[in-house]
């Protein structure tokens, strides 16, 4: 009898270790009889704690990206599955359906229910029925995987019904930013010219066409109106321009915007406006004074105005100032300086120089004018 009994203590001790540690084992052996009388009562009263079942989730064999709930997914027939039958998940092992048909069959034995009314009885007669042959098909491997394709078979218009309503993020065609299509992806940059040093931003996205327009006109009015003023992003910024217009050129050949079909996770619900168009922006006046002003001191100002140069340069005009010595020219200075004369004119021929010159020198061939006579008027002193 004392073996019998150790042998009982073990191996209900072996079934608890795989819920619980082993320091709570002991005392859930203790108490396996009052628990099996409490679960007795709750049978008897159609509330077994076994008929409570909880929803596992897990993810779908045939969509990786769903994520479905086993247990509650309702028929067509409103039908209970095979696993409802038994309170397991369909993702249990065959351990555990047979573990959960084993505690079936001794709750609903009619020995554990004596006092309980007819329907009662007759209810459990029908359940153990159906436990029964539910334990018989998902036990067997074959059955089983026949059974699970059928069911998914039934379920399958309410998954793709469901999958309708559910939302998405944008497809390829749509736009990321209102979810309607068609869209094309863009890039569009922003320059910001600080003297000696520059910052730029770049946005790469797939836009519809009014959200594309959006961005465009709001990106390149910045940055007519900010690149310009850096001697590095002054001419960084003409690239800057070109692909923005680039962006806009993809942008004009796509239809106006549609909604989508289903709902799709965007951060508006509708296309952005427009805005205004460019030619009623700042930006492009700014554009074009920076580059009138550039233009102008890039093909005049150096040239025809040698007065505002305070190096020793070579290239001569009628108007500015030359510095040297008494039988030597260095070459241009500014006239507000020290300097040995004014050019008053630049001819072929000493003998066309005007009356007032008081003295002239020919340009050699290493300056830009060979063989010329520049006329020169002398300073006061």
């Amino acid at each position: 009898m004392a073996s019998i009994a150790v042998k009982a203590k073990v191996t209900t001790s072996s079934r608890t270790r795989r819920r619980l540690p082993n320091a709570f084992a002991v005392l859930l052996v203790q108490a396996t009889p009052r628990l099996r009388a409490i679960r007795t009562r709750a049978a008897a009263s159609g509330n077994s704690a076994h008929s409570v079942r909880r929803p596992i989730r897990n993810i779908c064999e045939h969509d990786a990206y769903t994520w479905c709930w086993l247990d509650s997914t309702p028929m067509a027939d409103e039908e209970s599955t095979y696993y409802q039958a038994l309170g397991v998940a369909e993702a249990a092992t065959r351990e555990e359906i047979k573990r959960r048909f084993d505690d079936l069959q001794y709750d609903l034995a009619p020995e554990q229910h004596s006092g309980a009314s007819h329907d009662v009885l007759e209810d459990n007669r029908a359940k153990l029925a159906r436990s029964r042959r539910a334990y018989e098909v998902l036990s067997d491997f074959t059955q089983r995987a026949d059974y699970d394709e059928r069911l998914r078979q039934r379920r399958l218009p309410a998954r793709n019904a469901a999958l309708e309503k559910m939302p998405r993020p944008p497809g390829p065609n749509q736009c990321e930013i209102c979810g309607h299509e068609p869209a094309i992806a863009i890039v569009l940059r922003r320059g910001v010219g600080m003297l000696f040093m520059r910052r730029h931003f770049t946005l790469r996205a797939r836009t519809c066409k009014d959200c594309g327009l959006s961005r465009f006109r709001d990106m390149q009015n910045a940055t007519m109106m900010q690149g310009w003023w850096g001697i590095i992003s002054f001419f960084t910024n003409f690239y800057y321009v070109a692909e923005n217009h680039k962006a806009y050129r993809q942008l004009s050949k796509l239809d106006g915007p549609k909604g989508p079909a289903g709902i799709v996770e965007s951060p508006r619900s509708a296309p952005s406006h427009p805005g205004k168009p460019l030619h009623k922006r700042l930006g492009v006046y700014v554009c074009a004074g920076a580059l009138v002003v550039g233009g102008y001191y890039a093909s005049h100002g150096f040239q025809s105005n040698p007065n505002t140069l305070s190096g020793l340069s070579h290239n001569f005009a009628v108007g500015g100032c030359v510095a040297g010595s008494a039988n030597e020219i260095s070459g241009m200075v500014s006239c507000s300086g020290h300097h040995k004369g004014k050019i008053i004119a630049i001819v072929s021929a000493n003998k066309e120089c005007p009356p007032a010159t008081t003295y002239y020198f020919i340009e050699q061939n290493t300056d830009p004018q060979p063989g010329m006579y520049v006329c020169l008027l002398q300073a006061v002193p």
